[in-house]
């Protein structure tokens, strides 16, 4: 199996690196407990994280729909390949898509398309920045990094669910992850569905009161 980054100098120097790789190596086995401890931090239920699912087990459209494109585009080795992409094939999806550069071995992800409902309902557009520079509570960026690098050491796809932090609009994600290769067969892009759960009744702003959400 694929090893997952390791950097005993970046772990020194950067708070938590030690943890996120922890977790993505338990991730990696289907050992949940690291990240269930991440969110049980925040007072959250754990996430929710099926490898390789069915499209029947995915919860909402258009999930199945990227998990039936993602699995007929051409392969090499093991998974699809990043150059067949072709977001005109992905038009009824592109709302929920969102397609990130793998930075050198895993340790940051770059967002190439972020797309337009996942920045409406988040609240903020991370086109061009990386995964490491998500500016809502710690936990959401650490539990993305983890899942990324197990995808990309799986090099098998995972689908998940989650609680996001409070300023968030949705109450819930359900996330479809894909692993894509270049021409060496080297996991180089992640495909995510991303699709946002029911409206917040309330919406609790950094330093703000709590404000009432129109859906």
């Amino acid at each position: 199996m694929p090893e997952i980054f390791l950097d005993p100098v970046v772990e020194i120097a950067i708070d938590g690196r030690t943890f996120l790789d922890d977790i993505a190596a338990k991730l990696i086995i289907d050992d949940h407990n690291r990240l269930n401890r991440l969110f049980a931090e925040e007072a959250l239920d754990p996430p929710i994280l099926i490898w390789n699912a069915m499209s029947s087990q995915l919860p909402v459209p258009p999930l199945p729909f990227l998990l039936t494109y993602w699995s007929q585009l051409p392969r090499t080795r093991d998974i699809p390949l990043a150059s067949a992409i072709d977001p005109h094939s992905m038009k009824s999806a592109l709302g929920h898509v969102m397609l990130l550069d793998v930075l050198g071995r895993g340790e940051d992800f770059r967002y190439r398309v972020y797309g337009t409902n996942i920045a409406e309902r988040s609240g903020f557009d991370m086109t061009g920045k990386r995964t490491s520079e998500i500016q809502t509570s710690g936990y959401v960026s650490k539990f993305f990094l983890a899942v990324y690098r197990a995808v990309a050491a799986r090099r098998q796809y995972v689908c998940t669910q989650h609680n996001p932090p409070t300023e968030v609009s949705a109450e819930t994600w359900d996330r479809l992850i894909l692993p894509l290769a270049d021409e060496n067969g080297e996991v180089s892009r992640i495909l995510v569905g991303n699709v946002a759960g029911p409206w917040r009744s309330t919406l609790v702003l950094p330093n703000t009161n709590i404000l009432p959400h129109r859906p």
